[in-house]
């Protein structure tokens, strides 16, 4: 019996050797795979590291964009108020310059306005047993818009030059701007209401012989210094102030009155 029992322990031994063997061996394969199993985690940790370091360097990069972006805006905006600044400065300056034409302009009227106050009694004053009005000479042809100095003057130096037998002492121009001029006339030393009219009559027909070409018309044709007889200068103011007749004749640069030439 005894060498049986030993027998058995024999037998199971071996056994029971394999067994503890196999355990180390699991216990060997689980610490391998928990170390891999660590060294994926600890890899995929670096590769979202890697990935979280390319997103904020890609941020950085648009931040830089942006902020050179902004910076080139903010600077054009810099240019563009600087242009609107000076653009204030001297639209003020117009403005400046514009209140002191104003000024100038309404110095001139009423220097024009007080010439014409003291021209109206000449024109005015009867000079016929009959009550009628001192007659006028109109006397155009140069651009409507020109300034009244400007015409009066052209106006004078036009009779000078053609040698026109017309007193030039109270003519004047109606208006700030305007192409003709207004000459009241009457009798000259002494002489009589007929030899006034042939006088005039002469005067007109020199300046329709001269023939003088002042420019040219929208239409192409010339433009000449033209002379006529005034209507009375109570039919001009109607004329004027109705935007009659005078202001159409004008236009056209056919002169006023009878005796047109």
């Amino acid at each position: 019996m005894h060498t049986t029992q030993h027998r058995q322990r024999e037998e199971i031994s071996p056994s029971g050797k394999r067994k503890a063997g196999e355990e180390d061996l699991g216990e060997s394969l689980s610490a391998r795979e928990t170390v891999e199993l660590i060294r994926q985690t600890i890899k995929g940790e670096l590769q979202v590291v890697s990935e979280v370091k390319a997103a904020m360097d890609h941020v950085k990069q648009r931040i830089d964009c942006v902020e050179a972006e902004v910076t080139k805006q903010m600077g054009g905006t810099i240019q563009i108020l600087n242009k609107i600044t000076d653009k204030q400065d001297t639209q003020g300056k117009h403005i400046a310059q514009l209140r002191d034409d104003q000024e100038g302009l309404v110095n001139r009227i009423e220097l024009l306005e007080g010439k014409m106050a003291s021209f109206s009694p000449a024109v005015s004053t009867a000079s016929t047993e009959g009550g009628e009005k001192t007659p006028a000479i109109i006397m155009g042809g140069w651009p409507e818009d020109q300034q009244a100095s400007a015409t009066l003057e052209k106006a004078k130096e036009m009779v000078r030059r053609l040698r026109i037998n017309i007193n030039m002492e109270h003519a004047f121009v109606p208006g700030v701007r305007r192409g003709y001029a207004i000459v009241p006339y009457g009798p000259q030393g002494g002489e009589t209401p007929e030899q006034m009219r042939t006088r005039i009559r002469e005067s007109l027909t020199k300046a329709k012989e001269a023939n003088v070409k002042l420019g040219t018309r929208a239409s192409g044709e010339a433009q000449n210094f033209w002379m006529s007889i005034s209507q009375s200068p109570e039919r001009r103011r109607r004329a004027h102030f109705g935007k009659g007749r005078e202001q159409v004749t004008l236009g056209s640069g056919v002169a006023i009155g009878d005796g047109v030439v």
